[in-house]
């Protein structure tokens, strides 16, 4: 379907796009989106920077970006969150390690915004940190 027509007209099928998209994802769990206007060459890079730290990097260095609240920035670990209980359903928990990154604020009185979390070079590797902190964050923009 094509949700791209930003006129006013096209408000009713934008909501459509929306529902089915949704749909898709409770159904699947995932959907493939086109034309985006990302390039292919960030969407490697941060694929390529995602698995070095989700699959290859040491479990310390995924460890080191833990936060308080892990649901809103950093590391995950594998079945430490619940989204069946975000619906208020029971569920096990969910077999996905994950790293979220959010829009960069020094302070807010806002719990939703929060500093990054980013793996640092001491704990990497020069290289490692070098690549992966802004090609996810190109990739976020």
């Amino acid at each position: 379907k094509n949700c791209s027509d930003d006129s006013e007209d096209n408000i009713n099928s934008k909501l459509h796009c929306a529902a089915e998209l949704n749909s898709m994802l409770q159904k699947d769990g995932f959907a493939l989106v086109r034309g985006t206007g990302i390039s292919g060459n960030l969407c490697d890079n941060a694929l390529r920077a995602t698995k070095s730290f989700l699959h290859e990097a040491d479990e310390s260095v995924r460890r080191s970006t833990l936060t308080k609240d892990r649901a809103r920035r950093g590391y995950s670990p594998m079945a430490t969150e619940n989204f069946a209980s975000l619906l208020g359903e029971e569920g096990p928990n969910d077999l996905v390690k994950k790293f979220r990154v959010g829009p960069e604020s020094e302070s807010s009185s806002s719990s939703l915004y929060q500093p990054n979390a980013w793996p640092s070079s001491e704990v990497w590797g020069d290289e490692e940190a070098a690549f992966f902190i802004p090609s996810i964050e190109e990739y976020f923009e």
